[in-house]
């Protein structure tokens, strides 16, 4: 009996083992069932992932394919602009207060002949002439010769040839009729934004688009330019085209006022002001907006006879950085002017002075404008 007890025993084992193990197997089945359905979710969300990445980078393309079609020139504040002209213009009367204050009375100089023979356009207005010469003077020359020679002329590049070719194809592009904007009810502007249309004219959507599209291209070609230059320094060629600006231009007229000793400054102060004239003029080619340099010389005498000198110009901005905008302008800064009593005011106060009944003769020098010296001339410096 105790054998068939044991052999229950075994076969209830036995039962168990078996149950047990289909119990296994059947969890070992269903694992590798869920195992499957996870592989085919994995192999399912890899190739989704793909997709998505796919249509990521087809989509980050665009975008920037789309950036680079809508913003291919450089983007400039209005702040950084005024920045830029603001140094400038400390520069330029610095250096006119050092070579040009208290000098004699006498008019500003004549612009020599040429070698050839020529003669030289006019710098200054001819009213100007009645001035005596005066640190006013001499910013106001400066301005209107970097106005003349180096903004908008394309002197920045490092390769001359580029520079030369690049104004020739804006010179020949720009539309025909280019102005500023009449802005009679705009308080912001003053009356040198109306200089080229009169009050009257109305501009054209369609001369404003014609500005926008010049002016893009502009920006877009000066940023290959300037992206082209990377790889070579335009010190050197802004070195030769500084010196052939000064002794062309600005030395016949200054050195009368510069002694032998100080030419090597008076050159290094110049040379500074033209090269972030320079500066100033890259970083304005390659944004689309339109900045004008806007001398006003047509009211510059007044009801006394003294000159309103225009000793910096106003700058003004059509459009805007960013390519569009050409509807609307604004002026950045407003001219710098300064009244000065003219030398055919000052001798002809002198003159009745001399000619009045009640007043004895007197000698020496000719009083001078309030301005000056009270005591004869003083003596300025003059180049051996």
């Amino acid at each position: 009996m105790s054998e068939d007890k044991n052999n229950d025993t075994a076969t209830e084992k036995d039962a168990a083992v078996k149950a047990a193990l289909q119990k296994l197997q059947e969890t070992v089945v269903s694992l590798e069932q869920q195992l499957d359905i996870e592989k085919k979710l994995r192999t399912k969300t890899e190739i989704n992932l793909k997709s998505v990445m796919k249509q990521w980078k087809q989509v980050a393309q665009e975008l920037s394919k789309q950036q680079t079609e809508a913003k291919p020139f450089h983007t400039v504040t209005d702040e950084y602009l005024k920045q830029l002209v603001q140094e400038l213009r400390y520069d330029v009367r610095c250096f006119a207060e050092t070579y040009f204050d208290d000098l004699q009375w006498q008019p500003w100089p004549q612009q020599p002949q040429l070698e050839d023979g020529s003669v030289p356009l006019r710098v200054l207005p001819e009213a100007y002439e009645q001035c005596p010469t005066s640190p006013a003077l001499a910013q106001s020359f400066v301005w209107r010769i970097l106005k003349n020679k180096v903004f908008d002329r394309y002197e920045w590049p490092a390769d001359k040839s580029v520079g030369i070719d690049l104004y020739g194809v804006a010179k020949f592009l720009k539309p025909g009729k280019l102005a500023v904007l009449p802005c009679p009810n705009d308080h912001r502007l003053t009356h040198f934004d109306r200089l080229a249309n009169g009050p009257n004219e109305v501009d054209s959507t369609a001369q404003s688009e014609s500005l926008r599209k010049f002016h893009v291209w502009r920006s877009i070609t000066a940023n290959m330019v300037f992206n082209a230059d990377t790889a070579a320094s335009p010190k050197d060629r802004w070195r030769t085209f500084e010196d052939s600006l000064i002794t062309r231009h600005i030395d016949p007229i200054a050195l009368a006022f510069v002694p032998e000793a100080e030419y090597r400054r008076y050159h290094d102060l110049l040379s500074t002001i033209i090269e972030k004239a320079l500066v100033l003029d890259r970083e304005i080619s390659r944004q689309a907006a339109w900045v004008s340099w806007i001398f006003e010389d047509s009211d510059c005498l007044t009801s006394q006879g003294d000159v309103n000198v225009i000793v910096a110009p106003a700058m003004v901005k059509r459009g805007k950085s960013s390519g569009d905008g050409f509807e609307e302008q604004r002026q950045l800064l407003q001219a710098d002017t300064c009244i000065i009593q003219s030398l055919l005011s000052s001798k002809a106060n002198s003159q009745e002075e001399r000619g009045s009944p009640t007043e004895e003769p007197t000698e020496g020098p000719t009083q001078g404008p309030t301005e000056g010296p009270t005591e004869g001339p003083a003596q300025g410096p003059t180049r051996g």
